[in-house]
């Protein structure tokens, strides 16, 4: 049992290095505190060359959001998904990973954790699938969460989505700075998504961020969340809304996005931390009646 005495062991208690005061102040006193500005172009730069590279080899690219969950709804509408699709979706994660799939009128369809990772099982999302398949179903998108840190087995989920054409929204809210056999998380997948909510790696108090190597997606992106706003013409006239039912407000603010930098240097310092607590976690649950979860196999960095 549990020692109901002992300290909670935090998910990624926010962590300021001293830096972005300076970042703040600079936002408001050039008074760039809507949202875009340079600050915002900075944080997508930086995280674009942090990244690196997608899956095709191509760079990635970044928009930044107002949060994870506006990320994961822009990633799904840039998917394609629409009223009465379905929607594969890790079982073990946040309802915010689930959510725009109801918001868009699809139905989430959930699949089962790997015992030994807590993250999506391979076998239980091949089962899934052909479970959909015999009802004369086919899921619109995956969205496989990389859960405590550690990314999924996207060897093998790539496999099976590449065999069924179904594209991945990879849900990197708690996994930036991981790796993958190599490759860091968030570069997985046909789109993917982070969070840099107050309890992740870093934090920009509130934020997220859409990544993709495709260049045209990550511009659409962009459109979808500035309302579909087409481009000023003149500086006398508003600019219409051009895209009617698909348009929302999911743009990060400039300020806000000060007390991202420098992003690079921070996400991997953060690493150690987080991988100290997860590994108090482990020891706090080994002494449960059916301990289980959190195994890192080979090739997997947290």
């Amino acid at each position: 049992m549990l020692d109901p005495r002992a300290k909670p062991i935090l998910l990624s208690p926010p962590h300021m290095s001293g830096a972005e005061q300076r970042f703040v102040e600079d936002a408001f006193r050039t008074n760039w505190v809507a949202p875009l500005g340079p600050n915002v172009d900075g944080f997508e730069r930086e995280m674009s060359e942090y990244l690196g590279f997608g899956t095709n080899g191509a760079r990635l690219h970044c928009c930044a959001t107002s949060s994870g969950t506006a990320a994961i709804h822009l990633g799904l509408m840039l998917l394609g998904v629409r009223p009465g699709d379905c929607v594969l979706c890790s079982s073990f994660t946040f309802v915010a990973s689930a959510n725009p799939i109801r918001q868009l009128g699809a139905e989430p369809v959930f699949v089962d954790s790997d015992e030994a990772s807590w993250n999506l099982s391979p076998s239980a999302l091949r089962d899934a699938i052909a479970t959909l398949d015999a009802e004369g179903r086919r899921p619109r998108a995956l969205i496989a969460v990389d859960l405590y840190g550690q990314g999924c087995d996207y060897g093998s989920i790539e496999a099976i989505c590449d065999e069924w054409d179904i594209p991945i929204l990879e849900d990197a809210a708690e996994s930036l700075g991981a790796t993958v056999h190599g490759r860091r998380c968030g570069t997985f997948g046909k789109v993917a998504a982070f969070s840099f909510n107050g309890n992740k790696i870093i934090t920009t108090s509130g934020g997220g961020m859409l990544v993709s190597s495709d260049a045209a997606l990550v511009e659409r992106a962009r459109f979808l969340a500035t309302q579909a706003r087409e481009p000023r013409r003149t500086t006398s006239t508003r600019s219409p809304a051009s895209t009617t039912g698909c348009r929302i407000s999911a743009r990060a603010s400039d300020a806000g996005s000060c007390s991202r930098s420098p992003t690079a240097w921070r996400a991997d310092a953060r690493t150690s931390p987080a991988t100290r607590r997860r590994s108090r976690r482990a020891q706090a649950c080994a002494s449960c009646p059916n301990p289980c979860g959190a195994a890192r196999p080979a090739g997997f960095r947290r």
